[in-house]
């Protein structure tokens, strides 16, 4: 769906929304927030809770696949002068996966990005279910959080220390991949760049990295 300028709908391809909460697309007019959408023409909010929590779901998007890392990023936004809600960010199949309370808070009339990752071994208990992304709000009024540009994508699990891209090869790829995330962190384990498994992408990943340059796969 294309929205006009200044208006929203309840509804969105794709997704299913809140019948009780006040979640769906939008198409916001210059200044509400810079860029108006990092993809595209509309974004998805959450806002008054009214008489539910609001929030989104995409259903069905595939089947969890052993051996697999699953990286689920996306954009989240601020209106420029509106109170900004808490969310929650889930991965889910169809117990959580993943599940992020408020993981990035944009200043105000901006986005910002966010990525997490989960690796699903061979002796996951939900290999075989559909995966899902859930994307909530609040039960709270007068407040509201955007989404934008929310992706799933997947790489082989590394197949040994240091290969960070899942590439089955230790070189300067891995180096670059780490570089592009640094200061990011959560959940150890679930950091996509987090070399080391520390939780957090830094220095440490790099040197992780840099000790396994060439190592075989």
């Amino acid at each position: 769906d294309i929205l006009a300028e200044g208006t929203s709908q309840r509804s969105a391809i794709g997704w299913v929304a809140a019948t009780a909460g006040n979640a769906g697309i939008v198409h916001y007019t210059p200044g509400v927030i810079t860029p108006g959408a990092i993809s595209g023409t509309n974004v998805a909010y959450a806002a008054d809770a009214y008489s539910g929590t609001p929030w989104m779901r995409q259903d069905n998007l595939a089947l969890l696949e052993a051996n697999k890392r699953y990286i689920l990023s996306v954009w989240v936004g601020r209106r420029a002068v509106y109170p900004f809600s808490t969310y929650t960010i889930r991965l889910a199949a169809p117990s959580n996966l993943i599940s992020a309370s408020t993981p990035v808070t944009p200043a105000p009339g901006t986005w910002e990005f966010v990525e997490f990752t989960y690796d699903a071994l061979a002796s996951d208990p939900q290999l075989g279910n559909p995966i899902s992304i859930w994307l909530g709000g609040n039960n709270a009024d007068g407040v509201v959080v955007l989404w934008d540009d929310v992706s799933l994508r997947t790489i082989p699990l590394p197949a040994c220390d240091g290969d960070s891209n899942g590439d089955a090869s230790v070189d300067v790829n891995d180096i670059s991949y780490v570089l592009f995330r640094l200061g990011e962190s959560g959940t150890p384990g679930t950091v996509d760049g987090d070399a080391n498994g520390d939780g957090v992408v830094d220095v440490n990943d790099i040197s992780f990295v840099l000790f396994r340059l060439g190592d075989p796969c």
